[in-house]
Formats: structure tokens, C-alpha cells, sequence
């Protein structure tokens, strides 16, 4: 964590709100105090795959990536101090059931556990297609060389922590990050139906996949570091970089980096996206408008902590169940097993009848940062009023952030971080209203100050400003909670002129938007910890509103080569932060909290992160059902068994 939500199936990849300095900018306001640095969380161990698996080796002279501190503790305990008073009430009555082990370790196999929802594209071309986020089942079907490492219990992993081989079984690198070995796997097999037929996957297939990345991905400019990609034979495969590349283990267990065939990309219409084919733990084995059905991929290769085949389930289905009230009547007979809730009230009512409900929090975290509701500048309007800084500075003073938080979810907003100042620093979650506001002095509410600011800019009197939102009435992005900000914005004497529009997503990447984005967006990519530069620099891939700082420029260049959890990185991120936050080039309101929630008898299904859709759909790897729980409906009773 989306993040990427359930309903989020069309919600563009990846957005930046930036803004051009010029020195036209008029006098410039005092700059913002300096974020004192944080103490880094503790660094995560060795890279090393589970205890029944081989080792994974940890690159030699890497620093590894930091984690959240004490999260095979208590994984939640890091994240009470960024939850609303409301949100860790919730929380503490309900999540930590989510988190009990199961002792002693002895997981059921059988049965096929249901989703219910909006159900449309569901494979997706990730090589050429920039719409990379929102559900799909590739992330599943499909593999990686390496994959995030989700347990159970006090094992759970946020996906942040080291990885596991999927596909490689070690790995290692030279001293400066710039040369990367994979020992492959001698069992790995792509599913046994065309255009593959259960070939084994060879060292010729990973290397085909990342030379069409990058001479055709969307992504590109995010690997320009990769010389080649070599295969000395067909268990290993050598990536060879012409500078450190320090997120390499990160970069390949993203979701965008699940790999596909060559027969399959090469028949893209009727099998990456119609017909996906991988070497997943589930198969795709039916698809259609009423029903989604994937199996068991009985030649996975992966075992669990304990030694048991990997996965646990015989099927998952998706059901889709668009209307509101049919899918709560589908969760209160037991017909389906998890939900995806938006809404405090919503939340009440689901409760209600399952006392034994699971809990798992499914917004804005580290792992997909930058996720939430934002004010999106286009900067290729030379002469518009907010490429002075302080115009930008107004709008953002102008936010009732906390009553408009009040109106939209009740009071469980949280905020997202204007650059991936979380994952760096090992925060498990962003920030609370009252967090952000103190470390960035615009984000609190000074109408007067703001008033002030438009004067000083050359602009007493206001001055009409032209917003295309989504048409969305939920969630984030959502007209409503614009609407909020609108009447904000009239009484500084910014009048809005409104326009809701359903191609928002498209016209956002083409730039054609008239002024400002109010834009409720997940944000994606091949390397998270390259998403601030992907967003934020001139030749960043997702950088649609056409930022050109040079001095922002150079600090990213700096910064995205540092090694992740070391003191150089934070003080780097730091000091990105507080230019951000000075210039205002992307303000945001907040992120709508979303809360996966299942039933009693599924165990071991985490959400860590703010997309279940995608990273987290591995975590159903390690999932199964209980039908001695009581409620568990007797028309879907199986026989449960010990072994696959």
C-alpha cells in the first residue's frame, strides 16, 4: 500500500504536482525551518531467503535496506504513533487478531477462497502500458526473480524487509553495486498451457524481459543505469549497471517487474492481457465477465518457513458484485471472504454479526508512496499564477485540512508524503494531519497569512482558477471532498471554475488539463525507491506536469544513487523534503484510509502494504481457509487435508 484500491481500476500510474522556479517569482518568503533528521530505523538483516529455502546472499558491501523498527515485534505498535485517535481505537479493538500465529504451524490445503467487487481489466501489458496500478492478476500469475517476503504471524514482513528468491535462489554483487549475479532455480516451469506448455524458464527468458523493458517499457528512463543483462549459462544471469544501482533487490520484486514470456508478450492481445500465462502460484484457469477463477500452480517451486509446498489454497475466485448492498448481503451469508472498506460507517456494518472480523489497514504506507489526493499544477501554463511560489503557498494555507478530513471520512484521514520520505527514514505509514503540519508550516491553515501571500504575488483581489477533477463519489479523488476545498479556496478569493471530468487520467499524462488537477491517484513503478525522481525530476518518467528545477534536479541525481539506510540517504531525503515543502510544488490534502477486512476462517491473509490488488496478491500464497470456524457457510465446506 495502493493504494490501489479495489475500485481504483483505472486510476492513472504514477502523477507529480511540481512547478517550474523562475526568477520571476517576485520576493521570496523565509524559508522553512529544516526537518531535523530522524533517526533512521534499524537496518535489516542479511538478505536471506527462508530457513527451509537455499540462501539468498546479501550483496557484498551493500548496506541494506532499512525496515520498520521492531516490526517482527509487533507490527503495528510502529504504526499507532502516525494513526488519528479514531484510527488507533479501530485498530486496537480489531487488527490484532490479524497477526496471531497459529501454533503449532500447520497449515490447511483445499478449498478456494472468494473476492467480490468491480471486476474489469484484469491482465495488464506492464512492458507499454503506463496505467500500471489498480487490480490485477498478473502479480499472482506471474513471477519474479525476486519476491517481497510475507509471513505469518510475529514473521509477518511489511514487503519492505529483505526479499526471497522466487525465481533466483542466491544472488550476490560486487563491492559497488555494480555488478549483480542470479543463481536460478532448477525447478521453475511456466504454467503448463500455450503459448508455453510448461517449458522450464531459463536465464534466456529473464534476460529477453528486461532488454524489452527497456527498449520499449513506459519505464525506461528508471533503468538507463542497466548496461546489459547477461547469461553465462542457463541458470545464471548477470546484470551489470554503469553506476551503483542500490535498490536493484527492491527494483525486481516490484510488481511491474513479474515477468512474462516471450511467446506471451509477442501475442499480447490474446495473452497478456486476455489470457496471462507465468510461474505464479496460481494459474489462470477461467475468465469470464461473471466469474474469475484461478487454481493452484502444483509446480510452484516455493515451500514455506516450515517446509510445507507453497500455496496452501486450491483456487481463489473473484466474483463481481458491483452494487453496494449485494455485496453485503454476499459477506454477511459468508459467500464472500474479504471486503475493501472506504468508510467508517460502512465499517460499523460489516461488523456487525462477525465479531471474529480481520482487520488489516489498506492506504497510503511506504511501500507505494506519494498515494492520497493532491493538487496537481500544470506547469506548461508560462504565465499562470502559480508558478510563483507563493500563489502556491496561498492555496495550501487556504485547506481546512482537518474539517474537510472531518467531512470526507469522519476524522480518519492520514497524509501522504510529498516524496518518499517515509520508505527512506523505515516509516510503516506517512504522516498524521498534526505531523505534517508541523514539520511543514503550509500545510496548516492560515487563511490570513494566505490572503497575504496572493497579495504580495500581485494578486489583492484573487483570481479565477480552472479545476478538472475525476467523477468520482468515493474514496479518493472524490468530487465531494474537492468541493470542500473549493469553498476554501473563495474565501482567499480564488474563485473555481469546476469541470468533473471522466478522462482526467488521460489528460492528466498529455498535459491537457486547463489548470490545476484535483487528482486522487496510486502511484506505481518498476523501482519504488526511485519514485521521487520518477515524479519529481525533469526526465522522470511520471513527471506529467512538466517540472524543469535544476536545483531540484541535482539533488536527485545525488540522492538516488546513495546506498538505502544509510546516513547519507536520509540527510539527502531531508533535505528534498524541506525544498518541497518550501516550494510547494505538490500539495497534499489527504489519503482516504481503506481497510481490507475477512473473515474469521481466512488465516494468514496480510495486507502490509496499500495494494492487495498487486504486491500483496503473493501474500494469498500463504493464505487458507478453516471450515471448522464457526459461520463458515456448509455450501462451500471442503475436505481439508495436510498436504497439497
Amino acid at each position: 500500500m495502493s493504494k490501489l484500491r479495489w475500485k481504483g481500476l483505472c486510476v492513472v500510474a504514477v502523477i507529480a504536482a511540481l512547478g517550474l522556479l523562475l526568477a520571476a517569482c517576485g520576493k521570496e518568503e523565509k524559508a522553512s525551518p529544516t526537518v531535523a533528521a530522524t533517526k533512521p530505523a534499524a537496518a535489516s538483516p542479511a538478505a536471506t531467503a527462508p530457513a527451509a529455502a537455499p540462501t539468498a546472499t546479501k550483496p557484498a558491501g551493500t548496506p541494506a535496506a532499512a525496515t520498520s523498527p521492531a516490526a517482527a515485534a509487533d507490527p503495528l505498535k510502529v504504526r499507532w504513533d502516525t494513526f488519528s485517535p479514531k484510527m488507533r481505537e479501530l485498530f486496537e479493538k480489531n487488527a490484532p487478531s490479524t497477526f496471531k500465529r497459529p501454533d503449532p504451524y500447520k497449515p490447511i490445503y483445499g478449498g478456494v477462497t472468494r473476492r467480490g467487487g468491480s471486476i474489469t481489466t484484469l491482465g495488464r501489458n506492464f512492458v507499454k502500458m503506463s496505467n500500471v496500478t489498480g487490480w490485477t492478476i498478473w502479480g499472482i500469475v506471474s513471477g519474479n526473480l525476486v519476491a517481497p517476503q510475507f509471513g505469518w504471524g510475529s514473521d509477518v514482513s511489511t514487503g519492505s524487509g529483505p526479499p526471497e528468491g522466487e525465481l533466483a535462489e542466491s544472488w550476490s554483487s560486487n563491492k559497488d553495486g555494480t555488478e549483480w549475479t542470479f543463481k536460478l532455480r532448477d525447478n521453475v516451469f511456466w504454467q503448463d498451457k500455450p503459448p508455453v506448455n510448461g517449458r522450464k524458464v531459463t536465464g534466456e527468458d529473464v534476460k529477453w524481459y528486461f532488454e524489452t523493458v527497456k527498449k520499449e517499457g513506459w519505464l525506461a528512463p528508471e533503468i538507463t543505469d542497466i548496461s546489459s543483462v547477461e547469461v553465462p549459462d542457463p541458470k545464471t544471469v548477470v546484470i551489470k549497471t554503469s553506476k551503483p544501482f542500490p535498490d536493484m533487490l527492491s527494483f525486481l520484486a516490484a510488481p511491474t517487474m513479474a515477468m512474462a514470456p516471450k511467446e506471451c508478450y509477442e501475442k499480447e492481445a490474446d495473452c497478456m492481457e486476455k489470457d496471462p500465462v507465468g510461474f505464479g502460484p496460481f494459474a489462470l484457469k477461467e475468465l469470464k465477465p461473471t466469474r474469475v477463477l484461478l487454481e493452484r500452480n502444483p509446480k510452484y517451486p516455493l515451500k514455506d518457513q516450515a517446509g510445507n509446498p507453497l500455496p496452501y489454497l486450491d483456487g481463489i475466485e473473484y466474483i463481481p458484485i458491483a452494487d453496494a448492498a449485494a455485496l453485503d448481503a454476499n459477506w454477511r451469508t459468508g459467500q464472500v471472504d474479504w471486503r475493501l472498506i472506504t468508510d467508517a460507517p460502512t465499517y460499523d456494518a460489516a461488523k456487525k454479526g462477525t465479531p471474529d472480523l480481520r482487520l488489516e489497514f489498506n492506504g497510503p504506507t511506504t511501500t507505494i508512496a506519494l498515494q492520497g489526493d493532491w493538487v496537481v499544477f500544470n506547469f506548461e501554463k508560462k504565465d499562470a499564477p502559480w508558478q510563483d511560489k507563493r500563489v502556491r503557498q496561498a492555496l495550501s494555507l487556504a485547506i481546512d485540512r482537518e474539517r474537510n478530513c472531518d467531512i470526507a471520512t469522519g476524522g480518519y484521514c492520514v497524509m501522504g508524503s510529498p516524496i518518499n520520505y517515509g520508505r527512506d527514514l523505515g516509516r510503516p505509514i506517512d504522516f498524521s494531519m498534526k505531523e505534517l503540519q508541523d514539520l511543514a508550516p503550509y500545510y496548516k491553515y492560515d487563511p490570513e497569512k494566505a490572503k497575504k501571500l496572493l497579495a504580495d504575488a500581485g494578486f489583492p483581489n484573487g483570481f479565477t482558477l480552472d479545476v478538472q477533477t475525476g467523477t468520482s463519489t468515493k474514496g479518493m479523488g472524490a468530487v465531494e471532498q474537492w468541493l470542500e476545498v473549493f469553498k476554501d479556496w473563495e474565501k482567499i478569493g480564488v474563485k473555481v471554475k469546476h469541470d468533473a471530468n471522466a478522462e482526467w487520467s488521460a489528460n492528466l499524462q498529455k498535459r491537457t488539463y486547463p489548470g490545476i488537477m484535483g487528482a486522487g491517484y496510486a502511484l506505481s513503478g518498476s523501482r519504488p525507491y526511485m519514485q521521487a525522481y520518477s515524479l519529481l525530476h525533469s526526465k522522470g518518467a511520471a513527471n506529467f506536469p512538466g517540472l524543469n528545477d535544476p536545483k531540484l534536479d541535482a539533488m536527485l541525481d545525488e540522492w538516488r544513487y546513495l546506498p538505502l539506510g544509510s546516513k547519507e540517504r536520509v540527510d539527502s531525503s531531508l533535505k528534498i523534503f524541506n525544498y518541497i515543502n518550501e516550494e510547494m510544488y505538490r500539495p497534499t490534502l489527504w489519503a482516504s484510509p481503506h481497510w481490507d477486512i475477512y473473515q474469521s476462517w481466512v488465516i494468514n491473509q496480510l495486507c502490509a502494504q496499500p495494494s492487495c490488488a498487486n504486491v500483496t496478491m503473493k501474500a494469498y500464497t500463504r493464505t487458507w481457509l478453516d471450515p471448522s470456524v464457526k459461520g463458515f457457510p456448509s455450501d462451500r465446506k471442503f475436505e481439508p487435508r495436510t498436504k497439497p
